[in-house]
């Protein structure tokens, strides 16, 4: 088995730590579900991971740090659930992610500056969760991220001026934070640029 689609299925109840000795598994798809309980740490061996999606569920604890572990994952979709805690750092260290969803949950902690490492990603969504400290300066080697969205966390400090060097960004949107300081200036050399909201 490689994939596995249960998408908006009405499951309940908890997911099986038993996935986790699906070695081959490339795609996991149960988004839009009713399902409870934490994120088995046994699904961070699934080394094989392409495409992971367990969004709008009723899901809590922590992201295992094992998810490290999926270094061909391109996709880790987690928004609309209950989860917290930080991020585990390992998670910025997948350098072929493109897609981080992880909006409207309860992470806390900070970005870390890792994140400068996943120089594939196309979207970043943080939005509605309790983050803390700055937005890494280190960002700005993101030259590929279209959709950025920090929204209504507890940045502070001021944006930075790397974030000019994101020549593909589309979309940002940082508000709802403790940000202070001027707008760089150099957000204006963003010619891609369709949406701001600061």
């Amino acid at each position: 088995v490689n994939r596995l689609k249960y998408e908006g299925c009405g499951l309940v109840g908890t997911i099986p730590s038993e996935f986790g000795l699906l070695s081959k598994l490339a795609l996991l798809n149960i988004d839009s579900n009713e399902l409870t309980g934490t994120i088995p740490t046994e699904l961070g061996y699934l080394t094989n991971m392409i495409e992971f999606d367990l969004d709008f569920n009723k899901l809590t604890g922590t992201l295992p740090t094992e998810f490290g572990q999926m270094a061909v994952l391109i996709d880790l979709d987690i928004r609309g659930n209950k989860l917290s805690g930080p991020i585990p750092s390992e998670i910025f260290n997948l350098v072929q992610m493109t897609m981080l969803r992880f909006d409207d949950n309860m992470f806390s902690g900070t970005i870390s500056s890792e994140i400068g490492s996943m120089e594939e990603l196309r979207e970043f969504l943080l939005a509605n969760n309790n983050m803390i400290g700055i937005i890494p300066s280190e960002i700005g080697r993101l030259k590929k991220l279209t959709k950025l969205n920090l929204k209504n966390n507890n940045f502070r400090g001021s944006i930075p001026t790397e974030i000019g060097l994101m020549t593909s960004l589309k979309i940002i949107d940082l508000r709802g934070n403790a940000l202070e300081g001027p707008i760089p200036s150099e957000i204006g050399s963003l010619t891609d640029l369709q949406e701001i909201r600061l």
